[in-house]
């Protein structure tokens, strides 16, 4: 009598599908450089993690240590695993800082300043000194 035998192949080749996992802060602010009105940032760099357990780095653009204008600049961010698998993720770093101006008028005037990173309106009313 026959009997057939039976033969299973275990594949230890599976392939990791799940891409890695970032966490951020979404908006990181700083102020601007003394006398500038830039700043060099330091920001808080997404923490990387894979489900493999291998140490994973989040590498950024622009990256730490660059010089930014003042206002909202998108910080972008992307993590590659042991099996090309990659995580993005996009925050903002908010450079502000104070704006210095003079206005020299010859008569009673209002003036409306729109500040892009406070998102504010700011009217007041300058009076002629002569």
């Amino acid at each position: 009598m026959f009997s057939p035998k039976i033969f299973y192949l275990i594949d230890d080749s599976l392939s990791d599908i799940e891409v890695p996992s970032l966490s951020f802060e979404a908006f990181q602010r700083f102020p601007t450089d003394p006398g500038k009105n830039t700043a060099v940032v330091v920001y808080h760099t997404p923490v990387a993690t894979d489900n493999s357990g291998d140490d994973v780095t989040a590498v950024c653009t622009p990256a730490l240590g660059s010089v930014l204008p003042m206002g909202p600049t998108d910080v972008v961010c992307e993590a590659t695993d042991g099996s090309g698998n990659k995580a993005t993720c996009v925050f903002q770093v908010i450079i502000e800082g104070k704006y210095h101006f003079s206005l020299l008028c010859s008569t009673e005037t209002e003036v409306a300043i729109e500040l892009f990173q406070y998102n504010k309106l700011c009217n007041f009313r300058l009076h002629n000194i002569a």
